[in-house]
């Protein structure tokens, strides 16, 4: 007989695990229309990427608030083991052709969703949940 089973474990706040965590309060500090793009880079730094044709900055975390137990199992052997489950945030910001900040937004990236795809959909107007 062979079976599994997987319990979810809420971590709170969690911890971030990739990348560095640009805060709601960081986020905030950007002004559409005023910000420039030097004082973005003064700000937070370097971004994880940069999509320069789209003239798009990318601020890229994850954060785990969920880990995964699971444990699976059949006749004289098994196996257990624990997984992050993260959360994919990003901040995003475009630019305009005086490299003053367009358009910002603090984004989640569903988990199914690819980086790219997401950013393409994100640049051509679609908002962020």
């Amino acid at each position: 007989m062979v079976g599994c089973v997987a319990v979810p474990i809420p971590q709170g706040e969690g911890e971030v695990t990739e990348g560095r965590e640009i805060t709601a309060e960081g986020a905030r500090a950007i002004e559409i229309g005023r910000t420039s793009r030097g004082e973005v880079l003064d700000r937070l730094g370097e971004p994880a990427a940069i999509w320069a044709e789209q003239r798009v900055f990318v601020y890229a975390w994850d954060r785990v608030h969920m880990k995964l137990l699971w444990a699976a199992g059949g006749g004289y052997s098994g196996a257990v083991g624990v997984l992050d489950v993260p959360t994919h945030y990003m901040l995003l910001l475009q630019f305009d052709l005086n490299d003053r900040v367009s358009r910002a937004e603090r984004c989640v990236r569903p988990a199914l969703t690819r980086y790219g795809t997401f950013l393409r959909e994100w640049a051509d107007g679609q908002a962020c949940e």
